[in-house]
């Protein structure tokens, strides 16, 4: 029966959760910061997906067809 220390999760596991802690929270921040800028980053979004599905219906006609 190994201890905690010994196991190999303990040295990779401790670190790895360590870096998802400290990206998690730098999201977070980045996610209060960057909130105000979310209404044009869909609208963004939304145009650029409806111009894709434009420009993808003709080929898809022509397969249909």
């Amino acid at each position: 029966m190994k201890t905690a220390v010994e196991s190999p999760a303990f040295y990779f596991g401790s670190p790895l959760l360590a870096v998802a802690n400290a990206f998690q929270s730098f999201n977070r921040k980045q996610f209060s910061i960057s909130r105000h800028r979310h209404d044009n980053e869909v609208t963004a979004m939304t145009r650029f997906q409806t111009f894709t599905l434009r420009s993808l219906r003709p080929l898809s006609f022509a397969d249909a067809g």
